[in-house]
């Protein structure tokens, strides 16, 4: 493994997180502004980095591949939701917190960590099935991860506490996910200004995000990010645990050793940011989805490689 790749990646992930953190001490990052700047990242950035990484996609595979592909992204976003209910039993999880327990087990930082780390360890052709997993991720992230997260709202008032709603099988992330599903198949031609707008806008999501998640550490106590003693299993559980566990069933199924592959690199990433961001909007427990982020992503120097030298 090229250890440097993940040192990179982390080093880069801490230097934003750092910044965030500066600025929410100095007063540039204030809750009220962090609290818009999420709602833009949720509603603007993050559906249009969905649908730029299909318009950036340089390859198409057979449809048997991409079926394939997507049924394993598919099984895997249903089997990791009763594996984080699991953990959250076992680790004796106040109910509050459950949910977002749950979805910070079942969605890793696939975008930001994923690519880079397929594109050193695998094959061209691996990143391409990245991005399919990156697809279905998004799908089930803006559909019953929210869900997850507003199980997980802080308010219990009526005020707050909002049941789940329609309108939100329409949000920006479901409809721009589903639209890239069908401009992958369709193939058609995308006008090139337009393109780069969407590339634009879509670059914003890993930095603003990572600002974010500086800014919400920043707003705690050191004592409080180090001394979150459920935190320590939980990591071991999620990024040792459930890959070792997993990858035997995943082999016995799946026959294409790249997909398998690719599988089992996924498992082993670190909580995605967008745990912090959802949890802002929805009015979750930001200060734990920050220290999900924050202590995956530092421990994930050492778990990734111990995962993948065990499998691979």
């Amino acid at each position: 493994m090229n250890i440097q790749i993940i040192l990179h990646q982390l080093l880069t992930l801490f230097l934003l997180m750092g910044t965030g953190f500066m600025l929410f001490r100095i007063g540039w990052m204030p809750p009220d502004f962090n609290r818009a700047l999420t709602r833009l990242l949720i509603h603007v950035a993050m559906p249009l980095l969905i649908f730029d990484s299909v318009l950036k996609l340089e390859q198409r595979a057979p449809l048997s591949t991409v079926l394939l592909v997507l049924s394993a992204a598919l099984s895997l976003y249903l089997i990791l939701p009763l594996f984080g209910w699991l953990v959250s039993r076992a680790l004796f999880v106040p109910k509050a917190q459950r949910g977002l327990y749950i979805y910070m087990t079942t969605f890793s930082n696939v975008g930001f960590m994923g690519f880079p780390l397929i594109s050193a360890l695998l094959s061209p052709e691996a990143v391409f099935y990245t991005a399919l997993f990156n697809l279905i991720f998004n799908l089930s992230s803006f559909s019953y991860g929210i869900l997850l997260i507003r199980s997980s709202q802080r308010d219990s008032s009526a005020e707050k506490k909002e049941s789940p709603r329609l309108s939100l099988l329409l949000s920006p992330g479901i409809l721009l996910s589903l639209l890239a599903m069908i401009w992958y198949f369709a193939a058609l031609p995308f006008p090139a200004p337009a393109a780069d707008v969407v590339g634009y806008l879509g670059g914003l999501t890993t930095p603003l995000a990572m600002l974010l998640t500086g800014a919400s550490i920043a707003s705690m106590k050191f004592k409080d990010m180090v001394r979150d003693f459920r935190m320590y299993p939980f990591l071991l559980l999620k990024q040792i645990a459930l890959p070792l566990c997993l990858y035997p069933l995943f082999r016995f199924f799946i026959r294409d050793e790249l997909v398998l592959n690719v599988s089992l690199i996924m498992l082993s990433l670190p909580v995605a940011n967008s745990a912090v961001l959802f949890s802002i909007e929805y009015r979750a427990d930001e200060a734990l989805a920050a220290r999900g982020v924050f202590l995956t992503t530092l421990f994930s120097i050492a778990t990734i490689p111990i995962v993948v030298f065990l499998c691979l």
